[in-house]
């Protein structure tokens, strides 16, 4: 998809959606765009426009549609400021408001669309960690070929770093407590550096599992071809984070559950989890 098919589609100017993308998405200047699904999803969560198009209308042409009036457009910024699915962007702003020093991720090298496939790390990261990300991907239905034809530009891009730190934050909504992201801890292996309670997650993932597991359960990626494809790809690129963010940050991710969506008391465990981290 283009950003002037996602405008047809979603009444989001297309510059302005190039103009975020650029905030989130790592892109060759001067080159065209072609929004990724991941892309989509995290465009849809900021401008506050549902994914899934309706249902039992007639089917929709991109081109035909016309494009979205300014008053239009506005309305949907509006509306996300309102109501986006995001929760790491009003944590953002608890967080600073905490004093506690932290932005939006960007895109970092050893994280891109080609996975434990990326160039960057043979000869940085441990040869039994990339074999653990491969058997995790292999485990949860991902077929490696694509995979290792995936072109590097496409970067998963963290939540929110800690200025000082360097360590990443994830906001961990109930997408990610699913069937497959239970599945990936049983990988791990047990000394892995974990910026989270391993045992919490694997109870929050079985008690959420049912409610995760439908959140875009009709949506596959290329390297996840069969159904829950999505939820498979999340999860990977979840592990993704976890084994190789010690490596290259000297730090672990941070985790914070949120399957409720509930931010009440979050900063709080930030806050414990940083003093820990400068402990060590």
């Amino acid at each position: 998809m283009t950003p002037g098919e996602f405008e047809g589609r979603f009444g989001v100017d297309a510059k302005t959606l190039r103009s975020y993308l650029r905030t989130r998405w790592s892109h060759e200047r001067n080159s065209p765009w072609l929004l990724t699904e991941e892309m989509v999803s995290d465009a849809c969560r900021r401008f506050g426009v549902p994914e899934e198009p309706p249902t039992g209308g007639p089917a929709i042409s991109l081109r035909a549609r016309p494009a979205a009036s300014s008053q239009q457009t506005k309305r949907a910024e509006d509306q996300a400021a309102k109501r986006s699915t995001g929760l790491h962007q009003p944590f953002l702003k608890m967080a600073r408001a905490a004093g506690i020093p932290i932005s939006e991720g960007k895109a970092v090298s050893w994280l891109s669309g080609r996975g434990h496939f990326n160039e960057c790390l043979p000869g940085q990261a441990p040869l039994e960690v990339i074999g653990i990300l491969g058997q995790i991907h292999e485990g949860l239905g991902g077929d490696s070929v694509v995979l290792g034809r995936k072109a590097e530009g496409s970067r998963p891009i963290p939540d929110l770093i800690h200025e000082e730190l360097g360590c990443i934050i994830e906001i961990d909504e109930v997408q990610h407590f699913t069937t497959a992201r239970l599945r990936t801890f049983e990988w791990y292996p047990a000394e892995a550096d974990l910026g989270f309670d391993l045992l919490e997650y694997q109870r929050l993932s079985a008690k959420w599992a049912s409610t995760g597991d439908r959140a875009f359960r009709h949506k596959v990626s290329a390297d996840f071809p069969s159904p829950g494809g999505r939820q498979a790809q999340r999860a990977y690129n979840d592990a993704l984070r976890d084994l190789l963010a010690p490596v290259f940050t000297g730090l672990p991710v941070i985790r914070i559950p949120v399957p409720d969506r509930s931010l009440s008391g979050a900063v709080d465990r930030l806050s414990s989890v940083l003093e820990r981290l400068r402990l060590v």
